[in-house]
């Protein structure tokens, strides 16, 4: 990630600014405002981590999601709808939203109705204060066998 890698610069180097400059592609004019030359102080190093870190956290990735369906809204449960989890994620229980199609949206409802736990994947992400899951796949009810 660019802010580390500048930060990491100045932890690797005794080095009292960094200067860098762009230039742009004549075919391609910008609005006159872009700066062309940004100077990076050690001070801006420890901010540039932190931001790197910040960025890192809400930077999607693959998951595996397994829960219970706690909300559901869908104008038509034919066209599919939004679907609200309470799964368990690193730091404990976590709400994660998702966005689901018709038939995953029917196995939802029924998995809310029943009680049933459900599992799927897909790119897991912050946002705000919650979790969205998405390009949700493999949505499926895991349904416990009574002997």
């Amino acid at each position: 990630m660019l802010c580390e890698a500048i930060a990491d610069m100045f932890d690797a180097a005794d080095v009292d600014r960094i200067d860098v400059g762009f230039s742009f592609a004549a075919t391609r004019p910008i609005d006159g405002s872009f700066p062309r030359r940004v100077v990076f102080t050690p001070d801006t190093g420890v901010v540039l981590r932190e931001a790197a870190t910040q960025l890192r956290a809400s930077a999607p990735s693959h998951a595996d999601v397994r829960g219970y369906v706690v909300k559901l809204a869908s104008p038509s449960a034919t066209d599919g709808g939004d679907v609200t989890l309470v799964v368990e994620l690193e730091r404990g229980q976590r709400r994660v939203s998702l966005t689901l199609r018709g038939d995953d949206y029917r196995r939802a409802l029924r998995a809310h109705g029943e009680g049933l736990e459900v599992r799927c994947s897909g790119e897991l992400a912050k946002q705000g204060n919650g979790h969205v899951l998405r390009d949700p796949k493999d949505f499926e009810l895991i349904e416990t066998s009574t002997a």
